[in-house]
């Protein structure tokens, strides 16, 4: 539903701005990116350009403040999704330029926060400034006493260390001790993600029965109070967990249902993501044309979501399960099938890896 903005639609009608969907019935606008960095090059040259990016900052650290509360109740679709059309905007406004104002003038622990959140969002090739970050919120918290952010920073430092620095013992260490600070505190929510993030520690040392149990106990949690993100990351866990214990059926079954969900609330990198686990358990169940066009399909839908499926620490029994699935079919058979993949759209994609009642192999 859009207002009656004459100014508005006359920036939609000289292609300034587009219009774009948003959560519901909330009108949502764009503006194009090439507008985006002239505007930005002109802001620069301001005197108050400073003061400018500083309201942008406060006004999204204001919005992520309104909707924490909810992210765990029944509007956890709509913040979500609000969240992730954002995305953008929170990383170069409410992550970076939130940490500046809270140098000048926040406590120590809006200090911390403000470094861990940017530090778990940095990109791959950024592991150094991401580490230093994670670690001085970690010892900000602690020097305050401050258990919730804490457990915060600990968690995101042990992201650090799991993804850009594959070290999943230093991982593990900060991973356990955020769980035990939440447990004790009894954030539920976030209990359940610090026992996906030990799950996916176990993952890699090919404790899949550790993985398994550990994902369990997160998903009861998460579904019990209705946290549909940290449900479909447990949902996923307990896919990778089944696809290294060789069950290929229930492997896709646990990632198609992470997908469903994933989708319903917004989350494409985890759709992406669960779409490259089908992708082996198709392999798995000897349908390798089906794992071939599911790589296809996620390999296409990297730029749009902002997932590089290179820089996904995979589990090694994916690669060898991907490396199986070209051996049993022909070089022909499976280029054309991985074309086909690249060419569906993102709702291609899905109904396709989620066709009613299909499994692997049927």
């Amino acid at each position: 539903m859009w207002a009656d903005l004459d100014g508005i639609e006359s920036f939609v009608d000289k292609s300034l701005i587009r219009k774009a969907e948003g959560s519901g019935d909330e009108g949502r606008v764009e503006m194009l990116e090439t507008i985006r960095e002239f505007a930005n090059d002109r802001l620069d040259e301001r005197p108050e350009a400073d003061s400018i990016r500083r309201a942008h900052a406060l006004y999204f650290l204001a919005a992520a403040e309104r909707a924490e509360p909810l992210l765990m109740g029944s509007e956890q679709v709509k913040w979500l999704s609000r969240f992730e059309n954002d995305h953008d905007n929170l990383r170069a406004a409410l992550l970076e330029e939130s940490l500046l104002c809270a140098r000048e003038v926040g406590s120590p622990s809006t200090i911390a926060i403000a470094a861990s959140h940017l530090s778990a969002h940095m990109d791959m090739d950024e592991g150094e400034e991401a580490r230093a970050l994670g670690e001085e919120a970690v010892s900000l918290a602690r020097s305050v006493g401050d258990r919730y952010t804490l457990a915060v920073a600990l968690n995101n430092l042990g992201q650090v260390l799991a993804y850009q620095y594959k070290d999943p013992e230093g991982a593990l260490r900060l991973f356990e001790e955020s769980l035990a600070i939440r447990r004790e505190i009894g954030d539920r929510s976030r209990i359940a993600l610090s026992l996906i993030n030990v799950g996916y520690v176990a993952l890699q040392r090919d404790d899949t029965a550790r993985a398994r149990e550990l994902a369990e106990e997160a998903l009861a949690l998460a579904t019990d109070i209705g946290d549909k993100r940290h449900v479909s990351f447990a949902l996923g866990t307990l896919g990778w967990a089944a696809l290294g214990e060789g069950a290929f059926e229930e492997a896709y079954r646990w990632f198609g249902e992470s997908l469903a969900v994933a989708q319903d609330i917004g989350h494409r990198q985890n759709v992406v993501e669960m779409m490259t686990g089908m992708a082996g358990a198709a392999t798995g169940a000897n349908d390798p044309l089906r794992a071939a066009r599911l790589s296809g399909a996620a390999a296409a839908l990297e730029d749009a979501v902002g997932v590089k499926l290179s820089e996904i620490d995979v589990l090694p029994v994916l690669t060898r399960l991907l490396d199986r699935a070209k051996s049993q079919a022909t070089v022909e058979d499976w280029d054309a099938a991985w074309r086909e993949g690249t060419k569906m759209s993102f709702e291609e994609a899905i109904g396709y890896a989620t066709d009613a009642g299909r499994t692997p192999g049927s």
